[in-house]
């Protein structure tokens, strides 16, 4: 039964991940479309006007056309007011791996489900079973939804206080953790929608498939040993938890739209990584796709059937370098991974590899099947106690796609 529960998670998961890049790509496509026939409309209304025909009844015409015009731009657009400087509350669980000065990874929750869902659970460094102590504020700006983690100085590990973008009249600060692109403002007149500056805008249009956490989140890598690994006591081995894992491949050619979600291959030969942290900004690193193409199995946009799942049990096999992530003896990811003692130390600390604490994964280095050359950039990381995901954009010449990495341990 915890099993059945387990790959149900896991399957609810992945299929969120595709109705939204679906959700995405599919109301593009119906602006598009609304939006050729609210042009072609005008057209036809201009022409009727230029020779002097009239209609039986004019207001209905003319009404008729406003409201094509307000159907087609209207798709996807949300009121500034709801996204513009709005604050929620976060209570922190329990704490996920070591503490240090007070601070580790904690699990987090929101008792505001329309927050909760953008939010998503990030890599979050701070004090665990809290209610009162941090807020996320989201802030639009001209290019960008940000959501911020708000609280007082001594509630950020010293690290993270380096990137704060804002000190607010109560002396609490803003650091930047993640973004959704906005693809417009607009604002409602004689019942048109006009594109126009954030200043004058009523209205946004957000992109909600192509969210990106930012640097704060990025730069820091560490994950705790046991999230992954439990420790013989007598001969200090570490031993791997079972995982349920799903690779799932978003294409970015709308020529070739597909959602793959399959059993991994074997990995590649090694091959060179670009695109490493060497910016510095808490901006997106890479401009992110307008849209992510998806698959949309009917002629209507609103339609969407998911691809056949299949759900990998794999077991992820430590040495001094790497994570293997091993089904059936047979290697399908490698991670390459340096082991830390603590999150202050240089590079190695004091105890043997497989007694730290701590490991910092290059997941951007990774080496799957599905990317094998390009440029591979970090766009997103979840975590809680029992699950971990990340995605990489993937950059090369014939296309852009953003490959996800799933896991869900079993229990």
């Amino acid at each position: 039964m915890i099993r059945q529960k387990s790959v149900s998670r896991l399957v609810t998961l992945v299929l969120l991940l595709a109705v939204a890049s679906a959700y995405g790509c599919a109301t593009k496509m119906s602006t598009v479309k609304a939006a050729a026939a609210a042009k072609k409309a005008k057209k036809a209304k201009s022409g009727a006007d230029a020779a002097g025909d009239d209609t039986a009844d004019g207001s209905v015409a003319t009404g008729s056309t406003s409201n094509v015009k307000t159907a087609a731009m209207i798709t996807g657009l949300e009121e500034v007011k709801s996204w513009g400087q709005q604050s929620f509350s976060l209570i922190t669980g329990k704490t996920i791996g070591p503490v240090e000065q007070g601070f580790g990874l904690v699990e987090l929750n929101t008792p505001d489900l329309k927050f909760k869902t953008k939010l998503g659970n990030p890599p979050f460094r701070g004090k665990s079973n809290t209610t009162q102590v941090y807020q996320i504020q989201t802030q639009l700006t001209d290019q960008y939804l940000k959501l911020y983690k708000i609280a007082l100085p001594v509630n950020f590990p010293a690290n993270e206080l380096a990137y704060k973008e804002q000190t607010l009249a109560d002396g609490r600060v803003a650091i930047p953790l993640i973004a959704y692109p906005i693809q417009g403002y607009y604002r409602l007149e004689n019942g048109e929608i006009i594109e126009t500056p954030k200043s004058n805008a009523s209205h946004v249009k957000i992109d909600w498939s192509s969210r990106e956490i930012l640097e704060p989140i990025q730069v820091n890598s560490l994950l705790p040993t046991e999230l992954f690994f439990s420790q013989d006591h007598a001969t200090q081995a570490l031993q791997s938890y079972s995982w349920y894992f799903v690779e799932t491949v978003i294409s970015d050619d709308a020529s070739n739209a597909q959602v793959v979600v399959a059993a991994p291959a074997s990995v590649p030969a090694p091959a060179s990584k670009k695109g490493k942290h060497n910016q510095s900004s808490s901006e997106p690193r890479t401009p992110t796709t307008a849209a992510v193409a998806a698959t949309i199995a009917a002629s209507t946009a609103s339609a969407f059937v998911a691809p056949p799942i299949t759900i990998t049990q794999v077991s992820i096999v430590p040495d001094e370098t790497q994570l293997k992530i091993q089904s059936d003896g047979k290697t399908n990811l490698l991670i390459p991974v340096q082991w830390k003692s603590s999150g202050s130390d240089g590079v190695e600390g004091v105890q043997i590899w497989n007694q730290r604490k701590l490991l910092e994964a290059d997941l951007q280095g990774i080496q799957s099947a599905s990317a094998t050359g390009g440029v591979d950039h970090l766009i997103d990381v979840e975590i809680d106690a029992h699950h971990f995901s990340f995605t990489i954009q993937n950059t090369s010449a014939n296309e852009i796609k953003k490959i996800n990495y799933s896991f869900l341990r079993l229990l």
